[in-house]
This record gives structure tokens, C-alpha cells and sequence, in this order.
């Protein structure tokens, strides 16, 4: 008795809403790493990075929650809205 391939059956994942905004948390955490293993001057330098990284994150996530109390805001009105 011939046997046949069976086909391989994919889960698909859910797929999670993304941010607009990029996730800094790797590239700050590699400058971290960098600084400790250079020289004064390019440490100087990574130093600066490593403070406007962190800048830009916390601007990034304020904003993110800016929106989204934006959108919650929407979606209350909306539904009172709906209710007259």
C-alpha cells in the first residue's frame, strides 16, 4: 500500500496590532554595550547617541499614548453618539 505525502498544516499566528513607532530598546541597549568597549573620544560620542536614542524614545511612546487616548476618545464619543 502506496503511502502519500500528507501536506503540512500551518498555523498562522495572530497577528498583533503594530506601533507606528519603531521600538528603540535594542539599538539603546547596543549603544550601552558599545560605550563600555571604546575609547574616551568614540564614547564621547556613543554618549550622545545613547541620549538622543533615549530623547526620540520617550517622545515615540508619549505620542503613542497620545493616540491612543485619542482613539479612545473617538470610540466613546462615537458610541454616545450613537445612543441620541
Amino acid at each position: 500500500m502506496a503511502r502519500g505525502r500528507r501536506k503540512k498544516v500551518v498555523q498562522e499566528e495572530p497577528i498583533l496590532p503594530q506601533s507606528k513607532y519603531p521600538d528603540l530598546t535594542g539599538a539603546i541597549e547596543q549603544l550601552k554595550v558599545e560605550k563600555t568597549s571604546t575609547d574616551a573620544e568614540t564614547a564621547e560620542i556613543i554618549e550622545k547617541w545613547y541620549k538622543s536614542l533615549m530623547d526620540i524614545e520617550a517622545e515615540m511612546r508619549h505620542l503613542e499614548r497620545i493616540e491612543k487616548l485619542s482613539s479612545a476618545l473617538k470610540n466613546v464619543n462615537a458610541s454616545e453618539n450613537k445612543g441620541e
